[in-house]
């Protein structure tokens, strides 16, 4: 494929025929489009995640062409993470996407019982069942209709299968993602 395309948040997607080279830059004659919304990042995203599925392309990482330098934080895995994440510390942490079949690196920070919770849509780090879940979460008030029992239903999804489980009225104020993506 000639064309190079960028997408971002499947909103913003950029077009171009240019080379990343001093001489497609500078001496040739180059054009790109910049989209923002409508269906066309969407669809260009869709088709991206279906060719990767697919194992048309693979995705780029960085850490196979660049030398690593030993100032350089290295991530903990989720699955190594201890329950004592200190409030207010940052953490680079790894994880597996599954949905892509890729390792990813997110930088997190913990949050404290006194804090609001993240917007819904945030990337958060939940301990659930021993276990730790990474996602995009949100949450509603549920209400059973034969019990009249009252409860939240929290869902993680984004990296892998979609996530939920419930958590009890009495239980929700003490219940919060124990850490929250920093967007940089």
């Amino acid at each position: 494929m000639h064309a190079k395309c960028a997408v971002v948040d499947q909103v913003n997607a950029f077009l171009t025929s240019a080379n990343l080279t001093s001489a497609a830059l500078d001496k040739n004659i180059e054009m790109g489009v910049h989209i923002q919304g409508g269906s066309v990042p969407l669809t260009i995203y869709q088709q991206f995640i279906g060719m990767i599925r697919a194992k048309e392309i693979t995705l780029y990482a960085a850490d196979r062409y660049l030398l690593k330098t030993t100032n350089e934080p290295a991530a903990t895995p989720v699955a190594q993470l201890a329950d004592n994440f200190e409030v207010g510390s940052e953490k680079l942490l790894s994880f597996q996407n599954t949905n892509l079949d890729v390792e990813e690196q997110r930088l997190f920070i913990a949050l404290g019982n006194d804090e609001e919770r993240p917007k819904i849509n945030s990337i958060v780090l939940i301990r659930h069942e021993n276990r730790w879940l990474v996602g995009k979460y949100a949450w509603s008030k549920q209400q059973d209709t034969e019990g009249g029992r009252v409860f939240y239903l929290v869902t993680v999804r984004g990296f892998g299968p979609k996530l939920q489980f419930e958590v009890e009225e009495n239980n929700w104020e003490s219940f919060r993602p124990r850490a929250v993506e920093i967007n940089t």
